[in-house]
């Protein structure tokens, strides 16, 4: 019997007659993810309440980590409104506002980053539960969105048109014109406006203290309209009074940026007592006091 071999190398294999095949596979494309969002005012604590500030805006940011995993580079946009909540209408500085461009912070992995959304919100935005609606797009089209809840507070402030009440210069037992205050409202809640006056110390009984002589608390009056008698008017006193029927509202018109409608005038006259003579000084303070 003939027997053919052939030999082999244990530690090497010719391959003959190769043949490829095709290998193929569809990666889906998945929404992105909104995590964990915080809504807070910029410089306090996430889980504080938001604390406005009179007259002006703060910065109020909602963040969140926005997961692709698709990877970070399809995620096309990332959007946020922040608005009262149960509110569904327009853009509103009392109620509603957007921001249409958030930013990337920083990159987490290759498939998350956290963003950051900002808004300017303006001190008469409305007391209650706000809501922040945080919303990722990616490059397909998909999206998804959570939402982050937080308190803005009651703000009870105001503004007054001056700093000084000058009577000008007064005889014995004559009463001055009128001298008028403006109060504004500074915050978020409608109000009405308590005073009171001191000479020299708080409670001391003197509208003001002169160089010779003291002028009572009740020498000094207002009235809610020009042109009232000084007997007529409402007298001043040592302790804190409500003004009757004097209510400063909350700013709700965004365009209203002369505040008329937010505005409220008051308006002062002192009569100079017998036995008064040279300078004469006092403070008169103003109070908000919520309706």
């Amino acid at each position: 019997m003939l027997l053919n071999t052939q030999s082999r190398d244990a530690f090497s294999s010719t391959y003959n007659d190769n043949t490829s095949v095709l290998t193929k596979l569809n990666v889906s494309n998945v929404a992105p993810w909104v995590i964990n969002p915080v809504v807070y005012k910029q410089g306090t604590p996430a889980g504080n309440n938001i604390v406005l500030e009179e007259g002006t805006t703060i910065n109020v940011r909602c963040n969140a980590t926005i997961n692709d995993t698709n990877g970070v580079n399809d995620i096309s946009s990332v959007n946020a409104t922040f608005y009262l909540s149960g509110y569904t209408g327009a853009a509103d500085y009392n109620t509603l506002y957007k921001n249409t461009s958030c930013t990337q912070v920083y990159q987490i992995s290759n498939i998350a980053a956290y963003y950051s959304c900002n808004f300017q919100v303006w001190y008469f935005a409305n007391n209650g539960t706000w809501e922040c609606n945080m919303t990722a797009l990616d490059t397909g089209g998909l999206s998804n969105y959570s939402v982050a809840q937080n308190i803005i507070d009651p703000l009870y402030a105001i503004n007054l048109s001056t700093t000084e009440i000058d009577f000008g210069e007064l005889d014995p037992g004559q009463s001055s014109t009128d001298q008028v205050v403006n109060v504004t409202n500074f915050g978020n809640m409608n109000l009405t406006i308590a005073v009171k006056g001191y000479g020299v110390t708080d409670g001391d009984g003197w509208a003001m203290n002169c160089t010779v002589g003291n002028i009572s608390i009740g020498y000094e009056r207002y009235a809610l309209d020009p042109g009232i008698a000084w007997d007529s008017m409402t007298q001043l006193t040592s302790s804190f009074t409500n003004i009757a029927g004097l209510t400063v509202y909350q700013r709700v018109d965004d365009n209203d940026n002369a505040m008329i409608n937010s505005t409220n005038s008051t308006y002062w006259k002192i009569k100079a007592p017998l036995g008064t003579r040279g300078q004469c000084n006092g403070t008169l303070v103003f109070s908000a006091v919520a309706t």
